[in-house]
């Protein structure tokens, strides 16, 4: 998927910046919600752009891997899979966030010693990660001038 706009604005700064600034109407299935779900998409949105702040900025990431595989035990993966169902569910997919999730619950699981849940997600965690170098070297391959 390709992205002309910030994916966390509100639909409507997506629309108003997709109108103004690239001259079209997005027609994609989050733009083209109802008006009761857009609402719910948009929370959505603005608590996965504060979340991934918090990881990829502030440095929660680092404090939580060094907490899973220090003496203190995450009690529960609930919170990373949670983030990753809401991710799934509004189609907004950042890469690093969704990786370093996906490396918070492999570390989860060997910690708790299920590893086949821990390689169930190493091989989504590469699926994901392979998918979307694709897409962004397809992307990249479209902008090339001849």
């Amino acid at each position: 998927m390709l992205s002309y706009t910030q994916l966390t604005d509100p639909r409507a700064t997506r629309q108003q910046d997709l109108r103004e600034v690239h001259g079209f109407i997005c027609t994609c299935p989050s733009c083209s919600l109802p008006l009761s779900e857009n609402r719910s998409s948009d929370i959505n949105r603005a608590r996965l752009n504060n979340v991934a702040a918090e990881y990829l900025v502030g440095g929660l990431y680092e404090r939580k891997r060094a907490r899973i595989e220090g003496s203190s035990q995450e009690s529960s993966p609930d919170s990373y899979l949670d983030l990753i169902n809401l991710m799934d569910r509004e189609g907004f997919h950042d890469t690093a966030l969704y990786l370093q999730l996906a490396t918070l619950l492999i570390s989860f699981y060997l910690k708790a010693g299920d590893s086949e849940i821990a390689e169930s997600w190493m091989l989504r965690r590469d699926q994901y990660s392979k998918a979307s170098f694709r897409e962004r070297n397809a992307a990249a391959y479209a902008g090339m001038i001849y």
